[in-house]
């Protein structure tokens, strides 16, 4: 195949980004990557999901649990972390301010006496549910 001038490549360029500036070429949002506010079914699934976990791969028993689970609860956990970055995503959904409830659940599943649970959150996780005095 023979490549274009480059006068042309470049005024072809030229106008596809004038089409998509325009919206007349309209690409796909990239889908799942926002975080929401998560009702009570995914609460208890996601969470169920963390205090199941006992050490080793995070995202890997993450994606697996999600993966397993069937039914609503799970179609868009699965859709936002499944093929991501599990690990980050999950944190993501934590650091999310209308998450209370999120948040708030695991704190009671984990209970007091937590230091052995909490060595096995991912740090984002961890940081948010027992931040540091004075942060």
């Amino acid at each position: 195949m023979i490549p274009a001038a480059p006068s042309q490549s470049r005024a072809h360029s030229a106008g596809r980004r004038s089409q998509i500036s325009s919206g007349v070429l309209a690409l796909p949002r990239p889908r799942g990557r926002h975080v929401w506010l998560l009702d009570a079914a995914e609460i208890a699934l996601l969470n169920g999901l963390i205090m199941a976990f006992r050490g080793g791969d995070f995202s890997g028993w993450l994606v697996d649990g999600l993966k397993a689970a069937g039914g609503p609860a799970s179609e868009r956990l699965r859709g936002y972390l499944v093929g991501s970055r599990a690990a980050q995503y999950c944190g993501r959904l934590f650091q999310y301010p209308a998450n209370i409830a999120l948040r708030e659940d695991l704190v009671a599943r984990i209970g007091p006496n937590s230091a052995a649970r909490r060595r096995l959150l991912p740090s984002t996780i961890d940081k948010e549910l027992f931040p540091a005095p004075g942060r």
